[in-house]
C-alpha cells in the first residue's frame, strides 16, 4: 500500500496561488465589463434621431417657425382663457390673424409671407 503523502506547505502554497489567479480573473472580468459599459454609453452620444422639421430649415426661417410655434401657442390659451374664443379651432384661427397683421414680415408655416 503506498500512500501519496502531500506536502503541506506545497497544498498551501497551491491554494493561495489557486486564490491569487481567482482574484486577478475576478479583476480583469471587473474591468472588461466596466470599459464595455463606457463603450456602450458612449456610442448612444453618437446617435441621431430624426430631427425636427425646425432643424432641416435655414437657421433664419427656423427661428421664425419656432417663434410662430410659441406666440402661437401663448396666444391660443390666452384667447380661450378670457373667453374670446369658444373652441381650440376658433382660437387658432384668431391667433392666425393677429399673427399675420403683427408680423406680415414672417412667413407663415405654409411658406406665403403673412397672409
Amino acid at each position: 500500500m503506498s500512500e501519496t503523502k502531500k506536502d503541506p506547505l506545497a497544498v498551501l502554497a497551491a491554494i493561495r496561488q489557486t486564490n491569487a489567479h481567482a482574484k486577478v480573473m475576478k479583476s480583469l472580468v471587473t474591468a472588461a465589463l466596466l470599459l464595455l459599459l463606457v463603450f456602450a454609453a458612449g456610442c448612444s452620444l453618437f446617435h441621431h434621431g430624426k430631427r425636427s422639421q425646425a432643424s432641416t430649415l435655414p437657421p433664419a426661417r427656423s427661428v421664425e417657425v419656432e417663434y410662430r410655434n410659441r406666440w402661437m401657442q401663448k396666444r391660443v390659451g390666452e384667447l380661450l382663457a378670457s373667453g374670446a374664443a369658444k373652441t381650440d379651432a376658433e382660437a387658432q384661427q384668431m391667433a392666425a390673424d393677429e399673427f399675420a397683421k403683427l408680423y406680415p414680415f414672417i412667413a407663415t408655416p405654409t411658406g406665403k409671407p403673412g397672409r
